[in-house]
């Protein structure tokens, strides 16, 4: 997943809490496959909804305090929040159609 802007722990308060642009995270993981698949989708997603939403990606397995702070438990995940409030999440690998519609409801 290296095409697409990386969120941690470190800045996910100045990037998420502070900022009044609705901003979607995919949690991923090195050693899921389901990730890997997930990533073309989070990039063509993240290129083609730049002005209308921020769009992140996460490692799991590095950010321990997010990932337990959303109960994050099965990767992909994606977060949706909104001036900084979580509005929707959704597991599972999704096409970009999918992100797309999610983030439409959300804006």
């Amino acid at each position: 997943m290296s095409s697409i802007k990386t969120i941690t722990d470190n800045d996910f308060k100045s990037k998420v809490e502070n900022t009044d642009k609705t901003v979607l995270i995919g949690f991923w993981s090195r050693c899921s496959a389901a990730s890997r698949t997930f990533e073309p989708s989070l990039s063509a997603a993240a290129a083609e909804l730049a002005d209308q939403a921020e769009i992140y990606k996460m490692d799991a397995d590095s950010n321990f305090a997010t990932t337990a702070a959303y109960k994050i438990a099965v990767v992909p995940t994606l977060l949706i929040f909104k001036k900084g409030k979580l509005l929707s999440s959704y597991v599972g690998a999704v096409s970009k159609g999918t992100i797309s519609q999610l983030l439409a409801v959300s804006l």
